[in-house]
């Protein structure tokens, strides 16, 4: 039962990450040039932060699924964020850290991506 409940909530994941980049792409159009850029490079600052993450816990997939019916440990998909030597080459932390790091500039670049204020237009000053 636990290999299906991991496919379905990766499934519910894929698409509920689909419809909010949408909907964020729909936000970040109508934002003025500067905010745009702006978005844009707290996004890529981001999406550099969020790769570490992002491959650990696809080998916590790829290890969940071949190692399910062993007898010790039970490998779950989210063990990446568990603080430990899980990532050889850095401190303890870092995955986490990374983690934490990503969603703060993801969280700005959403925020800064708002449209805001939009000066008005000569056409909506003479019909009101």
């Amino acid at each position: 039962m636990f290999l299906p409940l991991i496919v379905m909530g990766i499934l519910t994941g894929l698409v509920v990450g689909w419809l909010f980049a949408a909907a964020l792409a729909y936000r970040i159009v109508e934002a003025s040039a500067e905010r745009r850029r702006a978005s844009a490079g707290l996004w890529a600052v981001a999406l550099i932060a969020l790769a570490l993450p992002a491959v650990a816990l696809y080998g916590n997939v790829l290890r969940t699924f071949r190692d399910h019916g062993d007898v010790g440990p039970v490998f779950t998909v989210h063990s990446a964020f568990t603080p430990g030597p899980y990532y050889p080459l850095g401190p303890a932390l870092q995955i986490l850290a990374l983690t934490i790091a990503g969603a703060v500039f993801a969280g700005a670049a959403t925020r800064l991506a708002r449209p805001g204020t939009q000066p008005e237009t000569q056409e909506a000053a003479i019909a009101s």
